[in-house]
């Protein structure tokens, strides 16, 4: 009996040892602006109540109590019973719960997490297979996939069966399902069963695929690829490509055909009308400028010529591939003009391009026409070879906007995504800098090294902030850059300040300070100060491992924590000296403070951490 007991208190107290304890906020915070706590004192901590979807009005706060994780409503009512071991974060209306506890790679358990919908209603069972939650692409708003007997179906947000637990393999369009078991592939095809999404059965076709592009299903059968109506999935005509895709490069003509000539062993590539005609047929496998012509490459005698052609199949001009060349690089604006290129010519031979353009630069640069620089540097060279002069010409009209004597000018760059032009005098670190516009007027002078900005050239990322390099500064017994933030539309200093220095830009915000001081700010970007210069340190988006949030210090045990897209505030905290050794880590509400992992919420609630608990995975 005494071994029995004791057996017991064992257990008992390894149970209640993982069960988080609840902290006094006044040994660990001195102040801070805590939202009122007006749901019951269960709740160890509460989330912030986000919306279950994207656009959704439906708000729903995580909240975690000593018998687990679960989810309530702002008026304070369970729809997730705080029951769980492990919950994620809300996707498309579905949370995944697990009433034990997971490790990331640990899926071998007989007992599988649940699927469970915005209101509360749980869509699998325990006994079930699912996709994890991370796979966003089986959580869609209407429906989700998931697996019963090692067979996969649909079911909606509601739990209704849309397609049955039949197939192996479901994929879906804007307006249908397609299912089918991979096991029937017999010679490349099998039988797929497609649904509409509301769930009514429509057709079975046997096919190698089938997809949705645009306005048409997209059958790719055994002797070829044929578009489908979509209201009766019958054929629209007799015809058959080879393959049939949506075209990269253009916002008028959705589709590019592709026809096999078996006798010559040849592929031609083609663009359809809106009413799946072809365009241009005597241009095949030919690019679209900005739906205006089309450009067609081929050779002659090894001689590789380009072809200019209209939308109507007619013919407008003809280049060789060194004039060619010349033309997409200084006016790809008219490269339906041929009278331009000879008037041009001899000018253009004289110039030598900034960047060499390889043989088969062409097909890139025409897949990729949103990457194409407005503005082309050039330099110019006499008869004797010798460099005299550098510049801009606009590539949309072919004209020089700026040029200087290579002698009066270290160097000429533009600024990207503007219509500025920054010129260097003289070989000094730092020296006269002028900017200039597109119509060679002087915009202002500046005494600087070179000016920057955030522009993202791969990522079409607009630039918002422009800064001024100014050399090295040795204030504070250091040597630092010295550094001024300008104005997008004029390039005109925003703080009267020279001395300062630009920690972070992001797309709509700078961390910026002053080198007197080294104390920081933040500025949006329309040139608004969101926080004076008073903080210690700012910490943007990617050090905090969030993508939503930034933390601001003004010394080592405060916390300001603010909205990084809105600016509104989160938090504000100071704790008590020795609490924290880091700025702490936050997401949706719950607030991991320190080493030993304590965590906190806004409503004052802080305990020790809860087993296995990970702020950043779902």
């Amino acid at each position: 009996m005494k071994l029995l007991s004791f057996l017991f208190l064992i257990v008992t107290i390894s149970f209640f040892a993982q069960n988080p304890e609840k902290l006094d906020i006044k040994d660990y915070v001195v102040k801070a602006t805590f939202l009122e706590n007006k749901f019951d004192e269960k709740y160890l901590l509460i989330g912030d109540f986000l919306p279950v979807s994207e656009g959704s009005k439906v708000k729903l706060a995580k909240v975690y109590t000593n018998t687990g994780w679960g989810y309530i409503d702002q008026k304070g009512n369970e729809i997730v019973k705080p029951v769980y071991k492990q919950i994620t974060s809300f996707y498309n209306g579905y949370v995944m719960a697990s009433e034990q506890l997971f490790s990331e790679y640990d899926w071998h358990s007989t007992e599988f997490p649940l699927i469970i919908n915005y209101w509360g209603k749980i869509l699998t069972s325990s006994k079930d297979y699912i996709y994890k939650i991370q796979y966003k692409d089986r959580y869609q708003k209407d429906f989700f996939i998931t697996s019963k007997n090692k067979k996969n179906g649909i079911l909606s947000i509601a739990g209704k069966e849309l397609v049955p637990f039949d197939y192996t393999e479901i994929s879906y369009s804007d307006n249908f399902f397609f299912a089918y078991n991979y096991s029937d592939f017999e010679n490349g095809i099998c039988e797929f069963d497609i649904y509409k999404k509301n769930g009514d059965f429509v057709k079975k076709i046997t096919s190698k695929g089938i997809r949705e592009i645009g306005d048409y299903l997209i059958n790719y059968d055994v002797d070829g690829t044929y578009f489908l109506n979509k209201k009766n999935l019958k054929r629209i005509d007799n015809r058959t490509f080879n393959n049939i895709f949506l075209s990269e490069n253009s916002s008028k003509f959705k589709y590019e055909v592709e026809i096999y000539h078996e006798k010559t062993d040849y592929t031609e590539r083609y663009f359809l009308n809106n009413r799946l005609r072809i365009i241009s047929p005597d241009f095949p496998n030919s690019y679209i400028y900005e739906d205006r012509f089309l450009v067609k490459p081929y050779e002659l005698n090894n001689i590789k010529k380009f072809i200019v052609a209209d939308l109507s199949n007619n013919k407008i001009a003809e280049y060789s591939f060194n004039d060619f060349i010349l033309y997409q690089y200084f006016a790809h604006g008219k490269l339906d003009n041929p009278k331009f290129l000879k008037s041009q010519k001899p000018f253009w031979n004289t110039l030598t391009i900034s960047k060499t353009l390889m043989d088969n630069q062409w097909m890139e640069y025409y897949k990729n026409i949103e990457y194409r620089k407005r503005f082309a540097k050039f330099t110019e060279k006499n008869e004797n070879n010798i460099q005299i002069s550098t510049g801009y010409i606009d590539a949309n009209t072919g004209k020089i906007v700026i040029k200087r004597n290579i002698k009066d000018v270290t160097y000429i760059e533009s600024l990207d995504d503007t219509e500025f032009f920054q010129i260097k005098y003289d070989n000094k670190d730092v020296g006269q800098l002028d900017v200039f516009n597109s119509k060679d007027s002087l915009v202002r002078s500046f005494s600087g090294n070179y000016i920057n900005s955030n522009y993202n050239y791969l990522n079409k990322t607009n630039a918002t902030f422009f800064i001024l390099n100014k050399g090295k500064d040795s204030l504070n017994k250091k040597s630092m850059i010295s550094e001024q933030l300008l104005r997008r539309k004029d390039l005109k200093p925003i703080f009267a300040d020279e001395k300062m220095f630009v920690k972070t830009t992001a797309k709509n915000y700078a961390i910026f300070g002053f080198n007197k001081d080294l104390k920081m700010g933040l500025i949006d970007n329309h040139n608004r100060i969101i926080r004076p210069a008073d903080y210690q340190n700012i910490f943007a988006a990617d050090e905090s491992q969030s993508t939503d949030i930034l933390i601001l210090q003004k010394q080592d045990n405060h916390n300001e924590i603010i909205d990084a897209k809105t600016f509104e505030p989160i938090i504000d905290i100071t704790f008590k000296i020795g609490i924290t050794k880091k700025h702490g880590y936050y997401r949706d509400g719950i607030y991991l403070i320190n080493e030993k992992k304590n965590v906190m919420d806004r409503y004052g609630n802080i305990i020790t951490t809860p087993p296995n608990f990970d702020l950043f995975r779902d």
